[in-house]
């Protein structure tokens, strides 16, 4: 019956999730003919550090929303959350402002200059919609989740050719509909789990933000970090190419690597929610993880090479088909980087792991060694003056590893903690 239950949740949201990015597949050649990789490009790079700056805002604590046993202590984790988004707000304006005055040049090398004031309120949208996600999870409003994935594309697809038909090609079209296509997600997920009743109980039942963090602190003190790194690590190429190629490069790895991820967004973040649940379940049984997760982990593989093989045979030919000649390129870029983005699908289950056991250290110690890897790969890339290509290899390379340590580390927990269960079962026979 568990497994049914996992297998029917995946199933829910994944309808949701693949409907979404059917609607932004079936589009994007009409839309890659209506803006131009330069301007992809620009918005790539704002959408990049929206993606970073957004994982300390809520201290990461929407990961421990369905960690608690009642009710009234997911409230006070929810609220502390809100507290955590609230105070970062106003610390990113604060430093969007003191940066803004100290490195003029550097904002305008990164071609933001006119998107600043946008920042704030993108990332704390972001914010919102992954505590809301969160919190629908543990009330297994699966369902909600789904549809509010599918209406998300719905909007940010039609107001993306509305506006390319009639203003024509523009990042700062691509930045605005992006959150008004998270504003729309905020107000369906937020619909189906908030209700007045909810809200009295979110203030009832607050706790001391001192106390919840002291509780969970795992999550800000490694969850954080590591969470920074592993998204500063999965847009390095971009933040890469944006620093030493034009902005048309960023705009064809950008494509590349939203076309790529389309299968990791339909089952990937699925996946994720309810492998989380299911595994704290686990994790408090005498049932071991390592079962689950293998058959997860193989499936997940098998799915991977449906997505690597068509790309590295005929990557360049699939893009200028569907996109038009001017991204042909962007299928190269494809064909290099999918191993790594198929080996960040495939590791999604055994990042549960490290949350459930409370291993987030050792999380932390392989993000450390994948950020410092990168830093070194951007240095390589700079210092040797590699192509557009070669860098891409190797930082594909470099990624692919280190995920593939991360997933046969979480096996080495599972097989460790049960080990430890099966001992304490047997002290208390």
């Amino acid at each position: 019956m568990a497994l049914s239950n996992f297998s029917k949740n995946i199933s829910l949201m994944a309808m949701g999730v693949g409907g979404s990015q059917a609607i932004g597949l079936f589009a994007s050649p009409i839309i890659s003919r209506l803006f131009t990789p330069d301007d992809f490009g620009v918005a790539a790079v704002f959408l990049s550090v929206v993606t970073i700056a957004a994982i300390p805002s809520t201290l990461r604590l929407e990961h421990a929303v369905a960690l608690p046993g009642t009710d009234r202590e997911a409230f006070g984790v929810i609220y502390a959350s809100l507290q955590a988004m609230c105070v970062s707000f106003f610390l990113i304006i604060l430093t969007l402002y003191i940066g803004q005055s100290a490195f003029p040049s550097l904002i305008e090398r990164s071609r933001l200059g006119g998107f600043i004031v946008f920042l704030p309120p993108a990332i704390l949208l972001t914010g919102l919609v992954q505590l809301l996600v969160a919190w629908a999870a543990r009330e297994k409003k699966f369902i909600a989740i789904g549809k509010a994935n599918f209406w998300q594309s719905i909007v940010i697809v039609s107001t993306r050719i509305a506006c390319g038909v009639s203003v024509g090609s523009s990042a700062l079209v691509l930045v605005i509909t992006q959150m008004i296509g998270g504003v729309n997600k905020v107000a369906i997920v937020g619909r189906s789990i908030v209700t007045m009743q909810d809200l009295k109980r979110l203030y009832l039942y607050r706790q001391s933000f001192r106390k919840v963090v002291s509780e969970y602190h795992q999550f800000p003190l490694y969850s954080v970090p590591t969470g920074l790194m592993r998204s500063f690590n999965e847009n390095m190429p971009i933040l890469l190419l944006a620093a030493l190629f034009e902005p048309v490069s960023v705009g064809l790895f950008a494509m590349a690597s939203r076309l790529i991820k389309l299968p990791i967004q339909v089952v990937g973040e699925p996946i994720r929610l309810a492998y989380l649940q299911k595994a704290s379940e686990l994790a408090n049984t005498s049932v071991s993880l390592n079962k689950s997760l293998g058959k997860l982990t193989l499936a997940l593989v098998f799915m991977s090479l449906l997505m690597i093989v068509p790309l590295a045979l005929y990557g360049e030919e699939l893009f200028e088909m569907v996109l038009g000649h001017s991204w042909a390129k962007a299928g190269i870029y494809g064909s290099i980087v999918s191993p790594w983005f198929a080996s960040i699908f495939i590791q999604l289950p055994s990042a549960c792991v490290y949350i459930v056991y409370k291993k987030q250290n050792q999380l932390l110690v392989f993000q450390s060694l994948a950020t410092v890897s990168m830093l070194i790969c951007g240095g390589v890339v700079f210092y040797s003056g590699m192509t557009i290509m070669q860098a891409l290899a190797l930082i594909s390379c470099v990624g692919t590893l280190l995920n593939l340590t991360i997933i046969w580390n979480a096996f080495l927990i599972g097989k460790k903690e049960s080990r430890v269960k099966a001992d304490n079962l047997g002290g208390s026979i």
